[in-house]
């Protein structure tokens, strides 16, 4: 059961960090130009 439990939880794991990401870079973005 770990072995399917593990995959399960890195695919859910995938789209909340891109979802995180996505957001994060923009902020990084956004301070960097503020900080220019």
């Amino acid at each position: 059961p770990d072995s399917p439990t593990a995959p399960a939880i890195f695919r859910n794991s995938t789209p909340s960090k891109e979802m995180i990401l996505l957001p994060t870079s923009s902020e990084n973005t956004a301070a960097r130009r503020v900080k220019n």
